[in-house]
C-alpha cells in the first residue's frame, strides 16, 4: 500500500499565479506541491511581460503601482538568486509621442507629484535614435523593465522540482478526491487546494460563476542587420523588446473569444505594421506564437475561498498587469491562506456572491 504523502497547499497549474504563491508559501515553511500538465501555449510561457507603471491613452498611472512595483522587483530578483538563473531585467521605457496633443499631455503629467517616481526627462525629436521613428519625440519612464516570463516558468519548474513540490500532470475528477479530511491526489493529501489554472478555470464547474474575460494576445520575434536601440524598451500601441544579439520582441495584440492558442495570420500582419510604423530599417520575423490571458470583466484579479467548499480557493485574473501585479498579490494570497488575513474587497471573490448562488439555485 502507498504511504500518503501529507502536504499543506496543493497548486493546480504553474503560470505565474501559481508560481508566485508557490514560492511564497515556500517561504513560509509550508509544504506544497504544484501539478503542472506542461503545457506550451499558456500566457505565462509566451508573454514577454512589461512592468509598466502608465496605463492606457489617458496616461493614467497604473493601480496601485507605488505598491507593486517594488515589491515586483525585490521577489523577482530574490527568485533569481534562490534559481541562478535571469529573467527579470531592468529597462527603461521610450513612450512615443503621436502628436503634438499627446506631447503636451504627458508633459502635464511629469507636473504631477504622483508620477515623479516614474517619468523621466522628455525625449525631443532631433534626439531619438536615427533608426526609431518617433517624428515628435517621445517621454523616458523609470522604474520599468519586463519579464522573460517562459524563463521565469522554466526556472520555477525547476525550483519546486528540486524542493519535492512539483508534479507533472493534471488533476481531473478521475484521481482527485475531496474529502472532510482534506483533498487527496494519487499519493498526496493536502489540507487546501488552489486552482491558479490561468483561462482553463473558465471550464471548471466551481468557478464558473466568476466572470473571467480571457484575451489572446500574439507575439513575434524577429533580427534586424542595423543599429537598432539594444537598451530600453520601444513603446506605442505596441512594445518591442531588445532581446540581445539583434533579436528582438514585439507584442502584443488583443482579441477576445478566441481561445484557439493558434498563432493567426491577422495577429502576425498587425505586428509586421506595429514594427514597420515603429522603426526605419528592415527586420527579419524568426517566430510567432500566441496564448489567452486570464482577463476578467472588472479589470480586477480573483483572490479569494469558494463560496460553500471548505479549503478550496482561487488566484486568478491577473491579466496583462500579471507580472506587475503578481508578486504583490501572491503574497497576499499566502497571508490569507496561512495567517487568515482579510483579502481586499476590491478583488475578494466574494463579490461575485450573489451570482454564485443565482447559478446554484436556477440548476
Amino acid at each position: 500500500m502507498t504511504q500518503l504523502r501529507e502536504i499543506d497547499y496543493l497548486i493546480s497549474g504553474q503560470g505565474l499565479a501559481g508560481s508566485l504563491l508557490a514560492w511564497h508559501l515556500l517561504q513560509e515553511g509550508k509544504k506544497v506541491v504544484v501539478v503542472d500538465e506542461d503545457l506550451t501555449y499558456t500566457s505565462s510561457k509566451v508573454a514577454s511581460g512589461m512592468m509598466h507603471p502608465i496605463t492606457g491613452r489617458r496616461i493614467v498611472l497604473s493601480w496601485r503601482a507605488d505598491e507593486f512595483l517594488p515589491f515586483a522587483r525585490n521577489t523577482f530578483k530574490s527568485i533569481e538568486k534562490a534559481t541562478g538563473k535571469q529573467f527579470f531585467f531592468d529597462m527603461p521605457v521610450f513612450e512615443i509621442y503621436h502628436d503634438h496633443g499627446n506631447r503636451n499631455d504627458w508633459i502635464a503629467r511629469s507636473a504631477q507629484d504622483k508620477f515623479k517616481d516614474y517619468l523621466g526627462e522628455e525625449c525631443l525629436a532631433n534626439e531619438v535614435h536615427e533608426n526609431v521613428n518617433a517624428p515628435f519625440g517621445g517621454q523616458w519612464l523609470n522604474n520599468s523593465g519586463w519579464l522573460d516570463a517562459g524563463k521565469f516558468v522554466i526556472a520555477m519548474k525547476e525550483y519546486l522540482s528540486d524542493n519535492h513540490s512539483y508534479y507533472s500532470g493534471r488533476i481531473n475528477s478521475n484521481d482527485f478526491i475531496n474529502t472532510e479530511n482534506g483533498y487527496f491526489f494519487h499519493d498526496i493529501k493536502a489540507t487546501k487546494f488552489i486552482s491558479c489554472t490561468g483561462y482553463q478555470a473558465i471550464f471548471e464547474n466551481d468557478w464558473k460563476h466568476l466572470p473571467f474575460n480571457p484575451v489572446k494576445g500574439e507575439e513575434i520575434a524577429f533580427t534586424i542587420e542595423e543599429n537598432l536601440p539594444t537598451d530600453y524598451i520601444i513603446h506605442d500601441s505596441i512594445k518591442i523588446i531588445p532581446l540581445g544579439n539583434k533579436q528582438y520582441r514585439c507584442g502584443a495584440t488583443y482579441t477576445w473569444k478566441d481561445y484557439t492558442p493558434t498563432p493567426t495570420t491577422e495577429g502576425l500582419l498587425k505586428l509586421k505594421e506595429g514594427v514597420a510604423t515603429l522603426i526605419k530599417v528592415p527586420f527579419t520575423i524568426t517566430s510567432q506564437r500566441a496564448g489567452i490571458r486570464p482577463a476578467t470583466f472588472d479589470r480586477r484579479p480573483f483572490l479569494g475561498k469558494h463560496p460553500e467548499k471548505e479549503n478550496l480557493f482561487i488566484f486568478n485574473g491577473l491579466g496583462s498587469k500579471g507580472v506587475m501585479m503578481g508578486p504583490l498579490l501572491g503574497f497576499e494570497m499566502m497571508r490569507f491562506l496561512v495567517y487568515g488575513d482579510a483579502i481586499h474587497a476590491e478583488y475578494d471573490i466574494k463579490r461575485f456572491s450573489e451570482a454564485y448562488y443565482s447559478s446554484v439555485a436556477t440548476k
